[in-house]
């Protein structure tokens, strides 16, 4: 790993579903000391029921609870955010939706450049409360 960076990892579940499908969550948290970002990246892998090895893996989220799901959804890769703040908050997700239209606010037109967003203070403890348990 690259001087200057420190990683926490937390896992999620085994997530049941109906069919008996289980679904493990991977956290990742990067922070660089040397630009004092802290990034996210979460993963997924879903197993067949009686089954050591993943049917689906990367970002599937499976049978997680909706709360880790919404983080997940919200923070992952939060160094890479194409919109700004408040194009989030009007609800703009992507570029065809509004393509070349600057930012109400700011000006900034979605997707010209790689935002990033930072993490809450209690990130992993919104995350560990919503996926129930950590490992």
């Amino acid at each position: 790993m690259p001087r200057g960076y420190v990683t926490a990892t937390r896992t999620y579940g085994p997530y049941r579903n109906h069919a008996g499908e289980r679904t493990v969550i991977k956290l990742n948290i990067r922070h660089d000391e040397n630009s004092g970002k802290t990034t996210a990246s979460f993963q997924g892998k879903e197993f067949a029921k009686h089954s050591s090895h993943p049917h689906s893996a990367g970002q599937t989220q499976g049978s997680a609870p909706r709360a880790l799901k919404d983080l997940w959804n919200r923070w992952h890769l939060n160094d890479m955010q194409a919109g700004c703040e408040h194009q989030r908050a009007l609800g703009w997700i992507s570029y065809e939706e509004h393509p070349s239209e600057p930012c109400p606010v700011c000006s900034y037109k979605f997707g010209s450049a790689w935002l990033f967003d930072a993490l809450p203070d209690d990130f992993l403890a919104l995350c560990d409360a919503a996926g129930g348990s950590a490992n």
